[in-house]
């Protein structure tokens, strides 16, 4: 396992190396920005290899419960750093890249499908080192979470589902009838389509001062080839895991955004009709990935969850 180690001397180093690098300019202020980002979080980088396999993740280490938190389709761990800053130190927290994003690898001899991703996802949670866990994912990486829950129950605390992927929503929404038309959103390969995208995601897209737009447009591109390998091999083999809930018993947190374009927002019938036990909020003004677009208020929503399952009560305040 590596660690990328946080104190005030590497960040330091990590300014002086930002003025002579060998990478452009932008590129290592993004990357400064975003080790600062991951600093005010308490979170690290780590990687463990198994199988011939490298996963990346970041983790915050506590004595308390861990939370074990899954991105969507063409995204990465650092979706998750603004939430982890609101929630409380005593919980150890995991942030994983999901097989084929992000620093994670990217393998072209192997079909990319939800279960490859989840069988990956469970041999990287055991050479980790986790036992039982809170789970919860956005969007794809919802999806993957019901499934790592239904396939290991005895491990699985709470299920934590932000705007999943998995279910058949009554109603189709506007990113649906781009793929039926056959213009897929999600792979892009130039600034524009970037652009497209964050207009698609959020209703109000997150402030990208320079030069994060243009550094996360150019990764998009850059990966874009890999992207489009892994819609291919989900699309071609899809499946819903609506037949799935009614087996999980496991406490179950729903949210959702009430201006979602890509998973529309009647998903949560079908959830409500197959988990009864579970527990629903719908956020205002509020697109599909709601732990990016309004971090504070979900992550107040999602802790005082987790504290009434776990017979606490919350305070009100979701900072740690």
């Amino acid at each position: 396992m590596r660690r990328s180690p946080r104190n005030a001397a590497v960040l330091l180093a990590a300014i002086l190396l930002a003025a002579c690098g060998q990478k452009p300019a932008d590129e290592r202020v993004f990357d400064l920005g975003l080790e600062l980002a991951r600093e005010r979080a308490g979170l690290d980088r780590y990687e463990v290899e198994f199988d011939g396999y490298r996963l990346a993740y970041l983790e915050r280490p506590a004595a308390g419960e861990t939370i074990v938190l899954l991105h969507g389709f063409a995204s990465e761990k650092d979706s998750w750093t603004r939430f982890v800053s609101h929630i409380p130190d005593q919980y150890r927290v995991i942030a994983i890249d999901l097989p084929g994003h992000g620093d994670s690898m990217r393998r072209t001899d192997e079909v990319h499908d939800v279960p490859y991703l989840v069988a990956r996802l469970a041999q990287g949670l055991d050479e980790i080192g986790v036992d039982r866990f809170h789970i919860a994912g956005n969007s794809l990486g919802g999806m993957a979470a019901v499934l790592y829950a239904h396939a290991n129950p005895d491990r699985v605390l709470t299920l934590g589902l932000f705007s999943a992927a998995g279910v058949d929503p009554p109603q189709e929404s506007p990113f649906e009838r781009m793929v039926a038309a056959g213009n897929n959103p999600l792979i892009v390969d130039s600034r524009a389509d970037f652009e497209a995208l964050l207009k698609l995601v959020f209703e109000e897209p997150p402030l990208m001062p320079w030069p994060v737009g243009a550094v996360l447009a150019r990764r998009f591109a850059a990966r874009a080839e890999f992207h489009e390998k892994m819609w291919h091999d989900i699309w071609s083999r899809r499946a819903e895991v609506t037949g799935l809930l009614p087996d999980i018993d496991t406490p179950v947190f729903v949210l959702w955004g009430d201006s979602d374009r890509i998973l529309d927002l009647s998903s949560i019938e079908v959830f409500a009709r197959a988990l009864p036990q579970a527990e629903f909020h719908v956020m205002s003004n509020t697109g599909h990935s709601p732990m990016v677009e309004r971090p504070g208020e979900s992550a107040a929503l999602y802790l005082d969850f987790l504290l009434r399952r776990s017979g606490r009560e919350s305070d009100g305040s979701a900072g740690g």
